[in-house]
């Protein structure tokens, strides 16, 4: 076992974040500018968001990388949302994909909505789908 399986276990929970700083700063710079100019986000809750405020990374400021945030109102709930783009890693949208997604919400309800835009693979979808129908049974 060598002196980094701790984060080689997290990076198997999480393969989404790679542990080199330089990446991280890269990836939080570019999701805050493409989130900046697109207008639109998927927020912590996998729902589409219009952006009101976001609070970029910016590089004079290398400590900026964990208060970089956007705030937005949720589009399905329309209510306020926050996620930070270092913990959270709000995903871009454009504006077409977020409507696209609020109308899909709103004929096919919440199960198929996550089926559509979390599952990969059939199986997954068929987990999902499962889980919900055990929860609502």
């Amino acid at each position: 076992m060598s002196d980094m399986s701790h984060i080689e276990e997290i990076e198997e929970l999480n393969p989404h974040w790679k542990w080199d700083w330089r990446k991280k700063k890269k990836l939080v710079r570019n999701r805050s500018d493409a989130i900046e100019r697109l207008g639109y986000f998927e927020n912590c809750s996998y729902m589409p968001a219009k952006v009101t405020k976001v609070y970029p990374y910016r590089t004079s400021n290398p400590s900026s990388m964990y208060g970089s945030s956007v705030e937005g109102t949720d589009l399905v709930r329309n209510c306020g949302c926050s996620c930070s783009m270092f913990h959270c890693a709000p995903i871009p949208l454009s504006e077409k994909e977020a409507l696209e997604r609020v109308s899909y919400f709103e004929e096919n309800g919440m199960v198929e909505y996550m089926v559509k835009y979390l599952c990969d693979t059939p199986e997954q979808k068929t987990e999902m789908r499962n889980y919900y129908a055990e929860k609502n049974s």
